[in-house]
Formats: structure tokens, C-alpha cells, sequence
């Protein structure tokens, strides 16, 4: 800038008469230029005129000033810091006891917990606390896992006799996906003749039954397995399409059969109903396998199904002058006497 008017105090002991203006007056921000010695500069055109007003301060100013504020700044902070941590420990430790505010919390909670008295280790205190907490709580898991399963069990009992609710049998996992219901009926059979009836090996024989059969029916079906009374029962849901659902699961008894004759020394029975739509299907099928039990003499077979007793008709075998004493029932009013002619038969004649 040849046209440059330098406008300074007669004092000024900045070194401004070999300055580079054009270079000074690119500093446009106040940023830090090389002249003679470290200064900080900036420029700003006029909006009237064609002048550029331009402010160099020499940095040895400013060095003094930021040395003594940052020399109090950093004083400062630690001065804030030791305050207000000897504040909290002193406030920590006069108004706030964690391990007797835990105390007191598990006191109000546990109604049993005794308290500890002076000189006593709360540590050891709340620890022991602690666990018997812990411990009661599995405890009462427990109790509540093997109550749900109790219950699971009873409304797979109920179904076979009643109807039950749906939100009942979800609330306690038992789902059935399809419309379709098959009924089987498990029981164990001694293989040696007189062999006394020994109600631990007969619980761990349904207790065998009960394990193999569900994870080989698993495998192909949804079941539902359970223990009832001293025989295995299984309620299969099946989907519409499934064809011959009978003889299938006739194979997984077999199977079954095979798996428990040699190694576990017994025999079973297997009843199977028939196929049946919905809740009322349970029932029907199951009737259906129980009337089953009066054919396995007969047949002289373990494993029986709905299908198998087609055409047969039962016979009966009359005492002798039992018709002369029905037609007397029938024929005489009187009064109704029940009699037990046989082991097998009860009959009723008219005194």
C-alpha cells in the first residue's frame, strides 16, 4: 500500500515503518503476524471511504494478563474441587450410614430380620440377610414353577372330562394349534407272571413311559403327555390333513415297546381312540380308549385301537335261569332287589 497513512502515538514502539500493510490487512480475524516480533493484528475496510483501519497489538502485552489468568483459573479449580470433596466426605459421613440405611430397608422388608445391637459387624449382618433373601426367593420360585406345573397337569385332566378355558389353558402353556384331537392310553405290564405290585417300580416304570413316548411322538406331532393315576396319557392335536394318524402313532408305540422291554424288563399297553374335532373330541376320544380296556383279553393283544374292534360284537354268557328270572322282573309289579349273581354280573329282579 504505497497511499498508506500509518496514524500512531509518537511513543509507539511497534515497528510499523517497514510493514507490509497489503500483507497486515489480509488478517482480517485478529490472528497472530511476524513483524519485528511477534503481534496480534487485524483489519477492517471502511464503508465509507477507501480506507482500512488496522489494529496490531504486540503479544508481549497480552502475556502477562493470560499468565496470571490462567495461573488463578487453575487455582481456582483445584481450590473447587478439594471443597467440594471434603464437603461431601464430611456431609457423607455425618448425615449418610449405607450399610445402615440397607439395614434399616431390609428390616422394614423382613419383618423377622432381628437387628443388630451396638459393636455388631453390619457387613456381616446385611450379608447374612442378603442370602437368606436370596435363598427365600428361590424358594418361592421353586414352589411357583412346580405349582404351575401341578396345574398344568390338572387342566390336562380336566380337558378329558370337561370343558376348560382357553385363556386358562394358555396361561398355563397348554397350546393346541390344531382342531383335531387322538387319545392314547399308556400302561406298564410285567413281563413275569405273579410278580407283586411295587408302587416305586411302578411310578418309575410311568415315569420311563412317559419320558421315551413324548420325545419320540414330539418328533412327529404336537402332544401333550402326563401322568394319570397308574397309566400315561397322551392327547395328540393333528391337523386336518393328516391321514392315518391311528397306525402312525400304533408305530411310535412299538417303538415305544421296544425300547423298554429289554432294557427295563416290563411290557405296556397301548390304547388308541379315534380322531375327533375340537375340546369335546379330548373326551370323546379318551372315552373311546377306556372302553378299550375290555378287549385286550379278548384279543389277547397290548396294543388296540378304535379301528381294531370294528365288527366285533360283544357276546354275553347268561347264568342259568337268569331268563325265566327277567321275565319275572318284567311281568310281576313289585318292588326292585338287586342281587349279585356272579362276579361279573349284578342283576336286579322284583321280590
Amino acid at each position: 500500500m504505497e497511499d498508506s497513512l500509518l496514524i500512531r502515538s509518537v511513543d509507539a514502539s511497534l515497528p510499523m515503518n517497514e510493514a507490509d500493510f497489503t500483507a497486515l490487512a489480509e488478517a482480517k480475524d485478529y490472528e497472530s503476524v511476524t513483524l519485528g516480533g511477534n503481534l496480534w493484528a487485524a483489519s477492517v475496510d471502511s464503508g465509507q471511504t477507501n480506507w482500512v483501519y488496522l489494529m496490531a497489538t504486540e503479544s508481549g502485552l497480552f502475556a502477562q494478563d493470560v499468565s496470571q489468568v490462567r495461573t488463578l483459573f487453575i487455582l481456582g479449580l483445584f481450590l473447587s474441587i478439594c471443597t467440594g470433596f471434603g464437603l461431601s466426605w464430611y456431609l457423607a459421613g455425618k448425615n449418610y450410614n449405607p450399610f445402615r440405611r440397607m439395614a434399616a430397608m431390609i428390616r422394614e422388608q423382613a419383618y423377622t430380620a432381628p437387628a443388630f445391637g451396638p459393636g455388631s459387624d453390619e457387613v456381616q449382618w446385611l450379608s447374612s440377610q442378603v442370602e437368606h433373601i436370596l435363598q427365600k426367593n428361590i424358594n418361592t420360585q421353586k414352589l411357583l414353577d412346580k405349582n404351575k406345573k401341578h396345574m398344568h397337569k390338572f387342566y390336562l385332566w380336566q380337558l378329558l372330562s370337561t370343558e376348560c378355558d382357553p385363556e386358562q389353558l394358555e396361561r398355563y402353556d397348554i397350546h393346541f394349534i390344531h382342531k383335531n384331537f387322538l387319545v392314547v392310553i399308556l400302561m406298564a405290564k410285567s413281563i413275569a407272571s405273579g410278580e407283586p405290585e411295587d408302587e416305586q417300580a411302578s411310578g418309575l416304570r410311568r415315569f420311563i413311559i412317559h419320558n421315551i413316548f413324548s420325545e419320540l411322538a414330539e418328533g412327529r406331532y404336537h402332544v401333550e403327555c402326563f401322568e394319570l393315576g397308574d397309566r400315561v396319557t397322551a392327547i395328540f392335536n393333528l391337523p386336518e390333513q393328516e391321514e392315518n394318524a391311528a397306525e402312525n402313532i400304533r408305530e411310535l408305540i412299538e417303538q415305544l415297546k421296544e425300547m423298554v422291554y429289554s432294557p427295563f424288563h416290563f411290557d405296556i399297553y397301548g390304547l388308541i381312540g379315534s380322531v375327533h374335532p375340537g375340546q369335546s373330541g379330548i373326551r370323546a376320544s379318551y372315552q373311546e380308549a377306556m372302553e378299550l380296556f375290555e378287549y385286550l383279553a379278548p384279543l389277547d393283544e397290548n396294543i388296540i385301537s378304535v379301528v381294531d374292534i370294528r365288527g366285533i360284537e360283544p357276546k354275553y354268557d347268561f347264568l342259568e335261569d337268569i331268563e325265566e328270572k327277567l321275565i319275572r322282573a318284567v311281568s310281576e309289579p313289585s318292588y326292585f332287589l338287586c342281587q349279585r349273581l356272579s362276579s361279573q354280573l349284578w342283576f336286579c329282579t322284583m321280590a
